[in-house]
């Protein structure tokens, strides 16, 4: 379990955020294509070297791409709670909503050790390009 420079736990939902704000970032604060497939690769590949940072995530192998149960709510629960904007009926273009920016830089981000937030906005790196 990693844990917070405070002691209190970071979510599995804290870290998506922290990827999802990087990756935002990247494309210079416009809209994006978000990839299911591209993210759960993504954590998938961050597990096999971090397992400690992503441990709460379990994939399955036996689809297309490794599927996480727990890395699809996530993303569902961000879409509802308007964490992240949905562009288009599909929910293919996001934008994070400058609140949720915000919440990640001030209330979340202090929370978590530098390696740790090194390995977040990389792979917020990743997802967006």
């Amino acid at each position: 379990m990693v844990l917070a420079i405070d002691k209190t736990r970071i979510f599995p939902d804290d870290k998506i955020r922290i990827i999802l704000k990087y990756a935002f970032e990247e494309r210079k604060n416009t809209h994006f294509t978000f990839n299911d497939e591209k993210l759960h690769t993504i954590i998938y590949k961050a597990k096999q070297v971090h397992p400690e940072l992503f441990e709460e995530f379990n994939f399955r192998m036996n689809g297309t791409y490794p599927y996480s149960q727990l890395l699809e709510r996530i993303i569902h629960r961000a879409k509802i709670s308007r964490v992240i904007k949905t562009e288009n009926p599909d929910f293919s273009e996001i934008q994070i909503r400058e609140n949720s920016k915000n919440y990640v830089e001030q209330n979340l981000q202090p929370k978590i050790d530098s390696t740790d937030l090194s390995i977040l906005k990389d792979l917020g790196h990743q997802l967006s390009s």
